[in-house]
């Protein structure tokens, strides 16, 4: 990222956006609010991973680290392409996402879509169909496969199915005429993501709007990618991994946070040649034009947890090759353009890896308060290869901190600095604008002024996380018009 244009932005995850019916999609809200980013003089929109979430809605354990989230498709699209009936019905607009109805939904819809399609598509659809097949094969068969599989099974973990479906060679030899309909409707469900996927972004980029996307550490246990490449991951020999993946305690989780992601098996990765990394971030790359990396401190090491363990306090750190990973990815996307994530406790190493490979670090103006010289999140004292944010997808809102969890101290030294009339929220967004940082990226909820009811996400919480969503008009042009003002004043507008 270049630092020396100073330039601001909005973080919102898509399934947040204030869409017809239970969560956020590429539809017509999506190309409202990029004109709304436009509209307040914002120049970058931080979305979260575009990847299928898990059963909790977490987009950072996802069955595939290529396939598209096909439960953000937009119905109203569809419906203008000629690719959903006219009386189709939309599901219910919701004020949070409740993701095993919306599943069911957005499935439905999709199942209704594909049959329309087979009667009535134009050729040049159909066209498009075939070629996004052919272009994708790489990673859509084994992926189509995989999810035909799991609707066969009720959506059981694999390593519970018979063994002739364990292994994607066992499995081809035994596909029936009902799984291969099924594997045509999971390739269907990924090209109507990734055409309404690439007109969002292209409209983006029309506007000025760059997107900020996002690319996990950890992979999901049950997904295509451990299925198909077992090898490259700590397993046993049924296929379940052998320890798991997380955090010791910190001040995000006291008891330290399990993930249960499996862990990587370096040699294996490096016997590849880094395939599966560099294939993870040129797809990232293909859809974004800037890519947050998350957990960047897994590149130095990571916390491995025995399996029967509940939480993360009882685990080991083992060593990663971080730099050779990334020097093998940079050789094969050279214009990758990297912000790594590496809160937490510091890591040796990593402030050094990260500037080798001229990537901005992350700050957060709610860390910033402890009164120590050393605090790196001072908003006062911050270099330009930063990106700071007011709070972010993990944290409290501003104002959810300051009524909850701030401490007698942090409240203090805020007091110092807070101006009469405004808001805690108010105070934190213009002093990141403020601030030295080459990148300030504003929480949608704290622009609203919004308490922990707005969180986004709990992090060692397994239940409620991920279900925060805008009300329709919610974001107003009052609000962009003062955004405007305030990033104009500071220069990044």
């Amino acid at each position: 990222m270049a630092t020396s244009r100073r330039e601001s932005g909005i973080l919102l995850p898509l399934s947040a956006l204030p869409s017809a019916g239970g969560i956020g999609t590429l539809g017509p809200a999506a190309f409202a609010f990029v004109d709304w980013l436009k509209e307040s003089g914002q120049r970058a929109w931080q979305i979260l991973p575009l990847s299928i979430p898990d059963g909790t809605g977490s987009p950072y354990a996802s069955t595939s680290k290529t396939a598209g989230n096909w439960m953000l498709v937009s119905g109203e699209v569809l419906q203008q392409q000629g690719l959903l009936p006219d009386e189709w019905r939309h599901s219910p607009t919701t004020s949070r996402v409740h993701y095993p109805q919306v599943r069911r939904d957005a499935w439905r819809m999709i199942r209704t879509s594909y049959a329309h399609f087979q009667l009535h598509a134009r050729p040049i659809q159909r066209t498009s169909f075939e070629q996004f097949q052919r272009r994708h094969h790489a990673w859509l068969d084994e992926y189509v496969l995989f999810q035909a599989l799991k609707d066969r099974h009720r959506q059981r973990q694999w390593w519970t199915w018979e063994k002739k479906w364990r292994t994607p060679k066992d499995a081809s030899r035994h596909i029936d005429a009902s799984l291969r309909r099924q594997m045509k409707l999971h390739a269907y469900a990924q090209w109507v993501w990734y055409e309404q996927w690439d007109a969002l972004h292209r409209y983006a980029h029309r506007q000025g709007i760059s997107i900020i996307g996002d690319v996990p550490f950890f992979i999901s246990a049950d997904s295509v990618d451990v299925w198909s490449k077992r090898q490259l991951f700590l397993l046993r020999s049924d296929g379940q991994p052998s320890v798991v993946a997380g955090v010791p305690p910190d001040d995000f989780a006291r008891d330290g946070q399990r993930w249960g992601s499996p862990l990587y098996d370096w040699p294996a990765h490096r016997k590849q040649q880094w395939k599966w990394w560099i294939d993870r971030f040129r797809s990232v790359h293909s859809k974004v034009d800037r890519v947050r990396f998350d957990h960047f401190r897994g590149l130095i090491r990571t916390w491995h947890i025995p399996i029967k363990s509940k939480n993360g306090r009882i685990g080991v750190w083992v060593p990663s090759p971080g730099r050779e990973l990334l020097r093998a990815v940079k050789r094969h996307v050279p214009h990758l353009d990297l912000i790594v994530e590496d809160l937490g406790p510091d890591t040796i190493g990593g402030d050094a890896l990260r500037k080798d490979f001229h990537a901005p670090t992350i700050r957060l103006w709610l860390f910033g308060w402890s009164g120590t010289t050393d605090n790196p999140h001072v908003v006062s004292s911050l270099a330009s290869d930063v990106v700071i944010y007011t709070s972010n997808h993990d944290t409290n809102t501003v104002m959810g901190w300051w009524k909850t969890e701030a401490k007698w101290y942090e409240r203090k030294h805020v007091r110092e600095q807070l101006q009469s009339g405004r808001t805690i929220a108010q105070a934190a967004i213009e002093q990141c604008l403020a601030s030295s940082a080459g990148l300030t990226i504003i929480a949608v909820p704290d622009l609203l002024d919004l308490g922990t009811a707005a969180r986004f996400n709990r992090p060692g919480r397994q239940r409620g996380n991920w279900n925060w969503r805008l009300r329709p008009g919610q974001l107003t042009t009052k609000h962009a018009r003062r955004l405007r003002q305030i990033t104009q004043r500071y220069g990044r507008a």
